[in-house]
């Protein structure tokens, strides 16, 4: 509960501010729009996603899923959108949610080998270090891509503890919600 209060305090600052200065931000929220948009416009659109997705590029020619960036992200910020309304102060609530999951991540993570201490002291340097201040305020795919990594090494180093299907699975799971998040090429 502390490292999730921390993560709010730390990248939840001025929520209403800075979300889109990044120039690749925009192209994050509309994609979240065009997702929210599609679920909501029922089974009609459903029927014919590429198609929605046309139209909707039509009107926003700011949309980079499917050609640059890959659909996990926006996603979860759709939910986001379709909880708290669509805005710049709900896409940078959507990034701060995996600030938490990332320091959370990185405690279950450190944790397992150094103790609570130690893990929560590493979860709250990775909340506090400038790079993650910065890109915690931005809408953008790095702190979602650090969260998906630390939950990945606890998963690792959970199924390495005491190897079973069970572990495996979760294990795999973590890894295909990667390339979900984030590619670089």
């Amino acid at each position: 509960v502390g490292l999730c209060a921390a993560a709010i305090v730390i990248l939840g600052k001025n929520l209403d501010r800075g979300a889109l200065t990044d120039a690749d931000a925009s192209a994050h929220v509309m994609d979240g729009v065009l997702i929210h948009d599609w679920v909501m416009a029922g089974p009609s659109a459903w029927a014919s996603p590429i198609e929605f997705a046309r139209q909707q590029y039509a009107h926003y020619p700011t949309l980079g899923i499917g050609q640059h960036y890959p659909p996990g992200f926006a996603i979860v910020e759709a939910a986001f959108f379709a909880i708290f309304g669509i805005t710049p102060s709900a896409a940078r609530l959507c990034v701060t949610f995996f600030g938490m999951l990332a320091a959370v991540g990185t405690f279950v993570f450190v944790r397992e080998f150094a103790g609570r201490a130690t893990g929560a002291l590493a979860a709250l340097t990775l909340l506090a270090f400038p790079s993650t201040t910065l890109w915690g305020r931005q809408v953008m795919l790095e702190v979602p891509t650090m969260a998906i990594l630390a939950w990945g090494a606890a998963c690792f180093a959970y199924y390495v503890r005491v190897p079973n299907g069970r572990r495996l699975a979760l294990l795999l799971s973590i890894a295909v919600a990667a390339i979900a998040f984030k590619q670089s090429g």
